[in-house]
């Protein structure tokens, strides 16, 4: 039993979704691997003439998911909201969240150190172990915050997360996570009809902007903002940066609206016939 143990322990850095040796709070390096299968696993020859560069200490504040992880593999699942999902499926959505916290919606995980993951990964953490909600709430101070020409683009905004769920758009294990991000876009974006999101086709858009319904309703944009102005749905603190032409409304809201003004230019051309 205690030979198993220690042979597992020997082994848990070749985990690659481990970038840090918790026991010396170092990054860990990858090792190019040549050779033919037989020797693939041959470690004593992958470091023969391997010479080591400048290590890299790891704080504690940032090892949050390589402890995490670490205990998965030790302990087994617990009963948080991330015990529910795979291990690889946890790894890659904190780093991917963590890399746009940390670095940016313009972040290229390629040119990422191995610190960098570690860091991105405890942000991401830091977020999504608290759930749903949590995480929600990160996207929409990303979001609130985005500048104004990444706005109308939740791609831009959310670049490392959508381009790791894309990425992964065939694995049932992010399925869960896939529809939550899918669900906060439609909630927060102008999305038309018929545009693949994350996988799926996407039906009637829950947002409109109010350029898009004038241009669907031949109303003018002025007289469309007038009157959501006037019911009270639009006002300047929603603004956040846009033209009257990207503030999103509602679509059932849109549709009232587009109502209500099409009702008063039938009165005032009524009224103007009786003149």
């Amino acid at each position: 039993m205690m030979l198993g143990m220690a042979l597992f322990k020997g082994g848990v850095w070749q985990v690659s979704s481990l970038h840090c040796c918790l026991k010396n709070k170092v990054a860990l390096v990858p090792l190019e691997v040549s050779g033919n299968s037989k020797s693939v696993h041959d470690f004593a020859q992958h470091i023969k003439s391997w010479v080591p560069g400048e290590i890299t200490e790891v704080a504690d504040e940032d090892l949050s998911l390589e402890v995490y992880l670490a205990d998965r593999i030790r302990l087994g699942r617990g009963q948080d909201w991330l015990d529910g999902f795979e291990f690889h499926a946890v790894s890659s959505f904190c780093e991917a969240l963590g890399t746009l916290l940390q670095f940016g919606s313009k972040a290229r995980p390629h040119l990422l150190s191995a610190l960098d993951w570690i860091k991105a990964g405890a942000a991401g953490y830091a977020v999504a172990k608290y759930g749903p909600d949590a995480i929600r709430n990160a996207l929409d101070t990303i979001r609130t915050s985005a500048p104004k020409s990444q706005k109308p683009d939740y791609s831009k905004i959310f670049g490392p997360v959508i381009a790791e769920l894309r990425a992964r758009r065939n694995d049932p294990d992010f399925d869960v996570l896939r529809h939550l991000m899918r669900d906060y876009v439609l909630d927060h974006f102008y999305v038309p009809e018929g545009t693949s999101l994350l996988g799926e086709t996407c039906g009637a858009p829950r947002l409109l902007t109010v350029g898009v319904a004038s241009k669907r309703s031949g109303i003018p944009i002025s007289t469309l903002t007038r009157q959501l102005k006037r019911s009270g749905e639009l006002t300047s603190e929603m603004k956040n940066g846009l033209s009257d032409r990207g503030m999103l409304v509602s679509a059932t809201v849109m549709d009232a609206a587009i109502a209500d003004a099409e009702k008063l230019s039938s009165l005032n051309a009524w009224g103007a016939n009786r003149a």
